[in-house]
């Protein structure tokens, strides 16, 4: 649906802007450098993600339903976590685990069913648990800190186990590596390593395959990494065996944000004038910044970095040299960071930035009340309710998304000149594109274009210092998502949230390596979860207290479509816009109606 409505969009590139404006003073854009336009390339709108289902148009003034509580009804999905028949400890392991529980919770809980004749419960919580006994024995000494090896091939088989109904002949798989604090009055920290399987359309839960704990990020980083390369190197090689069947293991991309990946793979940090981990620019130190004012720099290849033909970008060897992968091509930019952080830059600088930039306080007050207004209309599929633009420093980079992608293209409009909006416009135009499955290969070309003139125009307007490591990567984007796929395929969100998840099952920061390691334990015990390839719509019904049933939304794969009033519009293939009153079920044929 995203990709049918940005081509009226772009054509706005080609109005001449107007010379009126907010602004005391504008700067002059570059002229010459056009913006580029759709037109030049092919596009075809049939391939729009627009969804197709069986529409009944029907006059019914009946009020909204309320009061009902909500069943779900799969009626494609062969097996669903809910329909697994577990025993009584087996729920209490799952609800202990699932919600982090405290021990001295799960402890008292035990005590009040065994009291109401449930005796055959055990009455500890280690007991429930199998917590193990001694678990530092497991965890060494290394790169100045402590560290546990959880497997990979281990926790590849249970994903595969989690999500595939049979073993697949091969597997893709991404790893993460990143800090985690986990005290505000400490420098304690993990830095995990987090792989995922990767299987197309489906979110996969990240899994622990190491952990190093201690009060800075590890001192030698080849030592770190030593237990994960080794067991990757086999992996890689051989595979696994599950059932009786064999599973080959692809490694896909190693997902890093800047200063992680300039850890792991022994180069210069972002700061550093040979940083770019994409070309092979040497950045210039303009007040007090190291930018990089070039576009179109020599790429760095897999040979060239292997080779060390540019030495001033390496500090050191990296034992991911040892691995089979592409250290350029399969180590890529980090989208959520780059982005999501990185351009928030972009905003503060309307806020607070010079006076030729800077938005009126009225303006300001004006979007900010349109924002917060905007929170009744926001759908379930974004993370996060939108937030003051005074805030801006501390938006996460799933707000950033949603103002640049979307809220921002209306709610700017009115308060910033043409070429100031163009100027927006093209980046959250480009990013949509390189984001979307189906257009980022169809388009991509297109796509770098508005991000070089994006790139080159920002220079004009907020400086030549302000051309950081961040906005100079944006560059590289395309090239990533021609090798990788769309944005979403190799971004961090996932893994940022799963790094949420541990820090939650820290209940006590004296020994968070050990109690986490019990947690990872405990989860392993549980009795296996099988989350199959779910089969779309899935229907969920509304029970009325009355006795008729209907239905209360259709989950489709990647959107869900409801009754109410912010989660019922729709747009159709053929670009017909529907407002979902009610979803009515062909009880014969199990086909949903929309009224």
């Amino acid at each position: 649906m995203m990709c049918n409505d940005f081509n009226s969009e772009v054509t706005t590139f080609s109005n001449k802007t107007d010379s009126n404006t907010h602004f005391s003073n504008n700067n002059t854009l570059d002229s010459s450098n056009n913006i580029p336009i759709l037109s030049r390339y092919n596009y075809d709108s049939s391939t729009s993600n627009s969804f197709d289902i069986p529409i009944a148009y029907q006059d019914n003034d009946q009020d909204s339903l309320s009061d009902f509580s909500t069943e779900s009804i799969d009626f494609n999905n062969e097996i669903s976590q809910n329909e697994q028949n577990f025993s009584l400890q087996e729920d209490l392991q799952i609800l202990v685990s699932e919600c982090c529980i405290p021990q001295g919770t799960a402890d008292k809980l035990l005590l009040i069913l065994r009291k109401h004749g449930h005796n055959d419960l055990p009455q500890t919580c280690r007991t429930l648990m199998k917590t193990p006994r001694n678990i530092s024995q497991n965890i060494v000494s290394v790169s100045g800190g402590r560290y546990i090896h959880f497997r990979l091939a281990s926790g590849i088989k249970r994903s595969i186990s989690k999500y595939c109904k049979t073993v697949p002949c091969e597997v893709k798989i991404n790893i993460n590596i990143d800090g985690l604090p986990l005290s505000k009055s400490s420098g304690s920290q993990f830095w995990p390593i987090l792989a995922s399987i990767e299987i197309k359309d489906f979110y996969t839960e990240p899994f622990a395959v190491g952990i190093f704990h201690e009060m800075s990020k590890p001192n030698n980083v080849n030592d770190f990494l030593r237990p994960f390369v080794n067991e990757a190197q086999i992996v890689l090689q051989e595979g696994v065996s599950l059932d009786n069947n064999h599973c080959k293991v692809l490694l896909n991309a190693i997902l890093c944000d800047a200063p992680a990946k300039s850890l792991i793979t022994c180069t210069k940090g972002h700061t550093g004038y040979f940083s770019c981990s994409k070309c092979s620019q040497e950045g210039d130190f303009i007040c007090n910044r190291v930018v990089f004012p070039e576009i179109n720099s020599t790429l760095r290849t897999n040979e060239s970095f292997r080779t060390r033909s540019q030495e001033e970008h390496h500090v050191g060897d990296s034992i991911l040299e040892n691995l089979p992968i592409d250290m350029i091509l399969q180590i890529p930019l980090d989208y959520m960071h780059l982005f999501g952080l990185g351009t928030s830059r972009l905003l503060q600088f309307y806020v607070r930035g010079r006076k030729n930039v800077r938005l009126p306080s009225a303006a300001i007050d004006s979007i900010d009340k349109h924002l917060i207004d905007s929170r009744k209309y926001i759908i379930k599929e974004f993370a996060r309710m939108p937030r003051n633009l005074s805030y801006v420093d501390s938006w996460k980079a799933t707000e950033v998304r949603l103002f640049v992608l979307y809220l921002g293209l209306v709610l700017l409009k009115p308060f910033v000149s043409q070429d100031y909006y163009n100027h927006f416009l093209s980046l959250s135009i480009a990013i949509r594109i390189l984001a979307d499955p189906e257009q980022c290969l169809v388009l991509n070309d297109f796509a770098h274009s508005l991000i070089i003139w994006f790139i080159s125009q920002y220079r004009n307007i907020f400086g030549l210092e302000y051309l950081s490591h961040n906005v100079h990567n944006l560059q590289h984007l395309a090239n990533d998502v021609k090798t990788l796929g769309c944005l979403d395929t190799f971004s961090c969100f996932k893994f940022k949230n799963h790094m949420q998840k541990i820090k939650k099952r820290i209940k006590n920061c004296g020994k968070p390596l050990e109690e986490y390691s019990n947690r990872i334990f405990e989860l392993n015990q549980l009795p296996p979860e099988k989350c199959y390839l779910k089969s779309y719509p899935i229907i969920h019904f509304k029970k009325a207290v009355q006795g008729n049933d209907d239905i209360s939304h259709l989950e489709f794969n990647g959107f869900t479509i409801f009754t109410k009033k912010n989660e019922n519009c729709c747009l159709l293939n053929d670009n017909s816009l529907v407002f979902v009153l009610e979803i009515i079920l062909d009880s014969i044929n199990n086909v949903p109606y929309i009224n």
